[in-house]
């Protein structure tokens, strides 16, 4: 009696099967290509963002006007290569706005990622700083 138990216990222990191995894979395999989906959008947004940044950190930077702005947050994304942002769309994504001796900017634009069929992936960006 004792060695059937034995017999059988060792039968059920045999590790990761066929159908668990292939749902192991496919869950990786979709992590893996939402993330190659995901992660250049995410990039860009963080190029926008610290561009922003860079010209609110810049000494003169509440004495700017719009043009002066619009330049030089244009300058440095075509330095970083960054595509969602462009002086073809800039009226539309961006807008500056002045307030007393300062001016808040705000960008804001939704982009999407085709994933497969009829699904995408969306990436919402919006940021704004404010310049005293």
């Amino acid at each position: 009696m004792e060695s059937i138990v034995m017999g059988t216990l060792k039968k059920k222990q045999q590790g990761a099967g066929g159908m668990g191995m292939l749902f192991t894979v496919a869950v990786i395999v979709t992590i893996a290509w939402v993330g190659l989906k995901a992660v250049p959008m995410y990039l860009e947004g963080s190029k926008i963002k610290n561009a922003m940044e860079n010209i609110k950190a810049q000494p003169e930077a509440s004495k700017m006007s719009s043009k002066q702005v619009k330049d030089s947050l244009l300058k440095r994304l075509r330095i970083d290569n960054v595509a969602a942002l462009t002086s073809q769309n800039y009226k539309e994504k961006a807008v500056y706005k002045r307030q007393g001796s300062g001016y808040t900017l705000t960008v804001q634009y939704l982009e999407f990622a085709p994933l497969a069929g009829g699904f995408d992936l969306a990436y919402n960006f919006n940021e704004t700083i404010e310049v005293p």
